[in-house]
């Protein structure tokens, strides 16, 4: 799964994750292998990983990364699960719209970036990970 994420990650295209429910368990690492993330505003990151279930590394980086190392303990070591409003504060997911615009928004976002120049955008996709 560490190489299957990071291979993600390293992917060419812009990546956008759209989600309108929970994400657990290795789909918390999928879903943190994407460039953009948008969440219904009722959707739930989940970070109990329980029944000797554990975080790969590679996701607790990629939290880490994006929130903090302080921030990343926390999650991890407290397992809880936060909304999406929450997720957003800490810089997990990039936006949040109501459930029956939520693919709207994704769709925009995605022809916003495909109308750049695409050596900009390869720039800053292989730049920042």
């Amino acid at each position: 799964m560490e190489k299957l994420f990071d291979d993600m990650e390293r992917m060419k295209p812009v990546t956008i994750a759209v989600i309108d429910g929970v994400v657990a368990g290795s789909c918390l690492g999928f879903f943190m292998t994407c460039n953009f993330r948008v969440a219904a505003e009722a959707a739930r990151l989940d970070f109990s990983f329980e029944n000797g279930a554990l975080p790969l590394q590679s996701e607790i980086r990629r939290v880490e990364t994006l929130t903090g190392a302080m921030r990343a303990r926390e999650l991890f070591l407290t397992g809880g699960i936060i909304c999406a409003g929450t997720a957003m504060q800490f810089s997990l997911i990039n936006k949040t719209a109501e459930p029956e615009h939520l693919m709207a928004e994704s769709i925009e976002l995605a022809k916003r970036i495909r109308m750049k120049d695409p050596v900009l955008v390869d720039r800053v996709s292989s730049t920042l990970k």
